[in-house]
């Protein structure tokens, strides 16, 4: 049995956002071989690793693009995606 690798990669429509931004993303999927996956998973994480969205989205010829909105309640600081 062959397995392959795949690889992520997440492009944003600009490197900081504020509470009520929308983020725009799009997801490119590097693999070696056949295709693996139909969908990507994404998260967005606070610095306590709190998940403040998360979703899927299905795979189109090894892309995938969307977005999800900020709330206006969220604090400032890092947040991993």
């Amino acid at each position: 049995m062959v397995i392959s690798e795949e690889q992520v990669s997440i492009s944003t429509d600009k490197d900081v956002y504020i509470a009520g931004d929308w983020v725009y993303f799009s997801i490119l999927i590097h693999n070696q071989g056949n295709p693996v996956s139909d969908f990507v998973y994404v998260t967005l994480n606070d610095g306590h690793q709190n998940q403040i969205f998360t979703g899927f989205l299905k795979i189109n010829s090894n892309n995938a693009s969307g977005s999800f909105y900020l709330a206006d309640t969220l604090s400032t600081g890092i947040y991993q995606l």
